[in-house]
This record gives structure tokens, C-alpha cells and sequence, in this order.
């Protein structure tokens, strides 16, 4: 064992360390691409355990919204597994906004961490990823809402509904969408029912995320989102309340994309009080990233 996994250190993260950050990441055999972990440091703020030479043995990173600050990219070397440097760090995080409500995204493996940590369980996230092989997989039907493009969409009105379907906001994220992104949207008599933004992550494209008053909106814009990614690769983390099926199950096993895994969201209100809850007709259907929730 190197000098560098004997002696960790413990510093703010710059941008100095993304090559590193993006290395470990790979690692664990997350999907994001430099782009990715760009996007994140735009928004975010962190810290980075760095080994002698300056590598990067673990991250970890806080994005704020509004009163919740979101946790996310919480890795550690394989070296260094074990010896409490994930606690170290998300408690790092914790610090920076004592009187927040935290939330983030568990898996299997950081989930007693964080439950020690006074996190508690409240939805269950199915990823949902694979190449898209055919576009007939919706016919019309009749009455069902239509989906279309939006050439110049509000992404101040995206983000005051979105703000309405999960209580936290994060027009920091809407403002930093990359250009190459687009935005489905579903309108009728009430105004826009559904929106979902399709753009460049991981291995390929996300519908991320994808907000509706209901799952016939949803699933308008998930199959205009499908037939535009015919022969591309697309991903989908979907989120429902514990013990709950996806609600769009069904459709995205229509389109063929299968589920490969699973976390937990996981929410630990500010001190003194109780978890800020969504308000008004829109729902959450599929994340903006599991990074960001």
C-alpha cells in the first residue's frame, strides 16, 4: 500500500480535480463522461480525498437547492473502502449546511451509512437503460395528449413546475442544461401538462427529468422522446413512493428498455423540522440524475 492510500487528505474540490474525479468514478463503473462531472461542478460545491501525489481517492459533492441541498457523488477508492472515508466526507457535506434538508440517492452498499447518518427512506428509484430498436411502439390513440418540441423553451416556468412536483429548487440546474439538450412538452385547456428534457449522459441520452400532472402526460412524452432516440442509447431513472410499482412500467417496457438496477431516495429534514413536501398537481416521474434527484 502506497504512501498516498496511507495518508488521504481531506480538501475542497476545484476543478482541478475532474480527470481525477472522472477516473474514480469509472472505477466504480459509473456511466458519466467529463461533461457530466462538468455540469455537476458548475453547480455544486465538494471535496476530493487525494492520495500524496495529488490523486483522487474519493469524492463527494453538495448541490444546493433552495433549502435542500442534495448529496450526490459520494465514491471512494477501492483502496480505502472500509476505513470510515465515506463518512468522513458526506459528513464534510453536512457541514457545509447544517440546517438543511438533505437528500440524495442510496445504494444497496451506502445505504446503512447513510441511515446511520439519520437518512430515511422515502421513494424507490428504478434505472431503466438499453439502445432503442424500433419507433412503433405507441399507436395514436384517440384523445390521448400529444407531444411536440419546444424551439424556445421557458425554463423559468420548467423549473417553477418542476419546483411544484418535488419541492426544491433548482433553476440552478435548469440554467446550466447544455445547448445540445431538447424539451418535450404536452399542453392542453390548463396550460403545459407535462415537460421532460432529453440530453446527453452516460453512455448515451437521458430523459431527465420528466415532469406531469399525470402518467398519460408522461407517457406522451416519453414516447416522443423514445421515437427520437431510435437507435441511440437512453436512460431513465424513475421514482415512486416505497412499495409502489413504476408507473410508467408498462410503457417503458413497450419502448424495450429494461430495468438494471435499483436505489433508494433518502431524505433527512433540517433540524427541528419535517421534510419539505411537494405541493400542487405535478408529479415526478423520472429524475433530473440520480446525482441531483
Amino acid at each position: 500500500m502506497t504512501g498516498g492510500i496511507m495518508d488521504p487528505i481531506l480538501r475542497p474540490l476545484t476543478r482541478d480535480h475532474l480527470a481525477g474525479a472522472l477516473l474514480l468514478s469509472r472505477q466504480a463503473g459509473w456511466p458519466h463522461r467529463a461533461g457530466d462531472w462538468s455540469l455537476l461542478h458548475q453547480i455544486s460545491q465538494g471535496f476530493v480525498v487525494t492520495g500524496a501525489g495529488g490523486e483522487v481517492l474519493g469524492t463527494a459533492m453538495r448541490t444546493p437547492f433552495g433549502p435542500v441541498s442534495m448529496a450526490n457523488m459520494i465514491i471512494v477508492d477501492q483502496a480505502l473502502r472500509g476505513r470510515g472515508m465515506g463518512r468522513r466526507l458526506l459528513q464534510a457535506l453536512l457541514d457545509l449546511a447544517p440546517k438543511d434538508e438533505w437528500r440524495l440517492i442510496a445504494t444497496p452498499e451506502g445505504f446503512p451509512l447513510y441511515q446511520s447518518l439519520g437518512f430515511t427512506e422515502t421513494g424507490t428509484i428504478r434505472q431503466y437503460q438499453g439502445t432503442l430498436t424500433t419507433t412503433d411502439t405507441f399507436p395514436d390513440v384517440p384523445g390521448a395528449p400529444a407531444a411536440r418540441w419546444s424551439d424556445a423553451p421557458d425554463l423559468a416556468q420548467l423549473a417553477r413546475l418542476d419546483q411544484l412536483a418535488q419541492g426544491a429548487d433548482r433553476h440552478i440546474f435548469f440554467q446550466a442544461i447544455p445547448d445540445k439538450a431538447r424539451v418535450a412538452i404536452v399542453e392542453d385547456a390548463g396550460g403545459l401538462a407535462a415537460f421532460g428534457i432529453l440530453r446527453p449522459f452516460g453512455r448515451g441520452w437521458a430523459l431527465a427529468p420528466l415532469i406531469a400532472r399525470d402518467s398519460a402526460a408522461a407517457t406522451a412524452i416519453l414516447a416522443l422522446a423514445a421515437f427520437e432516440s431510435t437507435g441511440r442509447f437512453l436512460r431513465i431513472d424513475t421514482i415512486s413512493a416505497p412499495g409502489v410499482d413504476c408507473p410508467l412500467a408498462g410503457p417503458l417496457a413497450r419502448i424495450g428498455l429494461p430495468e438494471v438496477g435499483r436505489g433508494t431516495a433518502m431524505t433527512r429534514p433540517g433540524p427541528g423540522k419535517t421534510p419539505i413536501t411537494p405541493i400542487g398537481t405535478y408529479q415526478r416521474f423520472a429524475l433530473a440524475a440520480q446525482a441531483l434527484g
